[in-house]
């Protein structure tokens, strides 16, 4: 089969993409190696940047999220005996919304099947071919076991950290750069109403925990456990006890509820770049992964799908490089600016591991950082523009 851009991965970058470029008149066809249900069931990211937001409106997927979705001003920042609130739009004038990744999904997949554009769900074998040439194409086995071929002009690699499209960029031309943390995330998702108007982020002795939600009654709630720990090892009256120690101060009570779902995800900074090669372009995880505290994966990889179907937009309708050109290193741009903020965020509020022989220094050096990040005007400035996405302009 023949298409204009050709994109592996039906995660929300590769679904976004294909309707940033269907806005523009450009063909593609998406490729899946899971199941659609697999992806409509994955629990992911929930917060998103007012930039974010912006695109997903103006490329006709934010209705619901409008409707549905949680606007936040602000966000607390905990420390035993003390939760103080960090003001967004007096610190610099802008939100955030929570929205569940998995909504988001929902909501490009209908609008993808409205349109009648194909999706191939749980492929196999897929491979990207002659990428450094003007002739690229990939090859799958589709869910019938029939062997394909998609002939392209360009293809856009959304498939995650453990796709095959930034492996297809030969590691002469790549350069990695990681940070491998020494803790891990206990996330679950509870069905109960949110203890909380907006997020919690709470350093304790005893671990990082944070307080989030999906829904005005779905809670999302998290504890830093060792990176090794296995989850069969957290009972839900464990979890429960875990996150009402960490999250405890006076006059506020945390309500529990039944537990939907838990896991256990370890936390790495990753940065691949370049993110194009010959016609191939790399879009969120497939390039870069950020620790979850700053929530910026996601908002990531909504600015490079909208950076690069802006760039392709612009090469179908006139013809100029420049855009195209210039995306790995505009995105990178973003891309490490994030990275700094997540790292900082993680740094500051996650208790250093019991065996390292700093970590009462540390933990000194993280109370002396949230007071001053909660009583400077300066520092709640950075953070929020960080946090909202409006430290650089958005794409």
């Amino acid at each position: 089969m023949r298409t204009q851009v050709a994109i592996v991965g039906a995660g929300p970058s590769g679904l976004l993409l294909s309707q940033i470029l269907a806005k523009h008149g450009i063909e593609s066809v998406i490729v899946e190696n899971r199941s659609q249900d697999y992806v409509l069931a994955r629990i992911r990211a929930g917060v998103i940047e007012h930039g974010a937001v912006d695109v997903l409106t103006d490329y006709g997927v934010g209705e619901r999220l409008h409707r549905e979705g949680m606007r936040h001003d602000g966000v607390h920042l905990q420390w035993p005996g003390e939760r103080r609130r960090i003001d967004f739009v007096e610190s610099c004038g802008h939100s955030v919304w929570v929205y569940g990744q998995t909504e988001i999904t929902k909501d490009l997949i209908g609008t993808r099947e409205a349109a009648g554009q194909p999706i191939f769900w749980s492929v196999s074998d897929t491979a990207i071919h002659d990428a450094d040439t003007d002739s690229p194409r990939v090859t799958f086995v589709d869910a019938d076991g029939n062997a394909q071929t998609i002939e392209a002009d360009y293809v856009a690699g959304c498939d995650g950290f453990h796709g095959v499209s930034r492996p297809t960029i030969p590691e002469s031309v790549r350069s990695v750069h990681e940070r491998v943390y020494p803790y891990a995330w206990l996330g679950i998702l509870a069905e109960v109403a949110p203890s909380t108007d907006e997020l919690i982020y709470a350093l304790h002795p005893d671990g990082f925990a944070m307080h989030s939600m999906r829904s005005e009654s779905v809670s999302r709630l998290y504890l830093q456990v060792a990176p090794d720990d296995d989850i069969a090892n957290w009972s839900d009256e464990r979890i429960w006890d875990g996150l009402s120690t960490r999250l405890a101060i006076d006059g506020w009570t945390l309500q529990s509820g039944p537990t939907l779902e838990k896991s256990i995800t370890p936390m790495r900074s990753f940065v691949s770049a370049p993110m194009r090669w010959g016609r191939l372009f790399l879009a969120g995880d497939a390039s870069h992964i950020v620790p979850p505290t700053g929530a910026k994966g996601l908002n990531l990889a909504i600015a490079d799908v909208k950076r690069l179907g802006t760039a392709l937009a612009a090469k179908y309708a006139d013809g100029s490089d420049d855009l195209l050109d210039r995306y790995s290193d505009d995105a990178l741009e973003r891309v490490w600016q994030s990275t700094h903020f997540s790292w900082w965020m993680t740094s500051m509020l996650h208790t250093p591991p019991a065996e390292d022989p700093d970590r009462d220094f540390l933990l000194q050096m993280q109370l002396t950082q949230l007071r001053h990040v909660t009583t400077s005007k300066a520092a709640a400035t950075m953070l929020a523009e960080n946090y909202t996405g409006s430290v650089l302009p958005y794409p």
